[in-house]
């Protein structure tokens, strides 16, 4: 009888390493994932559209910005490296008009390298030219593009990060002879603020009444349950968990294109508040 035991646990044994292994030609099947890519969007991409309809009746010149980004000072419990990516991706979506165009302002070393460069090429006009080349773009051939300085820059960043604002939880258990079963659930909501401004770039001022500031809330739920019994000599035991929880990034996502409607509303001047009133829904 324990012979017959071992070798069932043995065989039971092979069958699962031979399960686990994984053969070379399954890998890039394995490695695939299951979900395909979907549009990021959030639920203001209507009034996105909105404000882009807006702005093809725009009669005033075309309006540069820039910005170094939207960083995080609410705290190390939040990382944000995407602000400006996402500011320059809700700008872009402004497809229908020419009003706002985001300008990328060259960092320092690439001044610096420019500079250093036509200081070695002077007195040598093919050097030169062939530096002006490599470092500028030319209209038709001849002149140089005049480089776009930006009339405004949004600065902002995420100024507040309060967790667990709202905190619920629950839990009951019945037990009854040989058996037992557990049940608990908690939720947790936390608020994200996002403050914004617009800088004139003329004389470093912010500009009265052009700024914005949002918050939103983020909720997290959890359920949980166990069940154990015994049935003769044999103990049974079954838990489950299911948590829920939106995406923080995909808020800050959110605040940054609301932000941004407003304040690009406001410098064009056009009624950007009949935009915020539309349908709300993500699709």
């Amino acid at each position: 009888m324990k012979k017959k035991i071992l070798f069932t646990l043995i065989f039971l044994s092979f069958n699962l390493l031979s399960a686990c292994s994984t053969h070379t030609d399954e890998v890039f099947d394995l490695y695939q994932t299951i979900l395909p890519p979907v549009k990021n969007i959030t639920r203001f991409e209507k009034s996105l559209a909105c404000l882009d309809d807006l702005l093809v009746d725009y009669k005033g010149k075309p309006i540069p910005i820039t910005s170094d980004g939207i960083p995080n000072h609410a705290g190390r419990d939040l990382s944000l490296l995407s602000g400006r990516d996402i500011l320059i991706s809700t700008i872009s979506r402004l497809k229908n008009n020419k009003v706002f165009r985001f300008i990328v302002v060259p960092s320092s070393p690439h001044i610096n390298m420019y500079s250093e460069n036509m200081a070695h090429a002077t007195g040598d006009p093919e050097l030169m030219e062939k530096r002006m080349r490599m470092f500028a773009r030319w209209n038709d051939g001849t002149l140089l593009k005049p480089m776009i300085y930006p009339d405004y820059k949004i600065i902002g960043s995420i100024t507040q990060l309060d967790r667990a604002v709202i905190t619920g939880n629950a839990s009951a258990s019945l037990t009854y002879e040989d058996a037992d079963l557990g049940f608990s659930r908690d939720d947790t909501t936390s608020i994200i603020t996002l403050d914004m401004n617009v800088m004139d770039t003329a004389d470093f001022s912010i500009v009265n009444g052009g700024g914005s500031s949002n918050s939103i809330a983020v909720y997290r739920a959890g359920i949980a349950g166990d069940f154990g019994g015994r049935l003769k000599r044999a103990g049974v035991f079954f838990n489950f968990s299911f948590d829920r929880s939106e995406g923080v990034h995909q808020a800050i996502r959110t605040l940054i294109q609301l932000g941004t409607i407003e304040m690009l509303g406001k410098l064009a001047k056009v009624p950007y508040e009949t935009c915020l009133k539309l349908s709300q829904s993500p699709t």
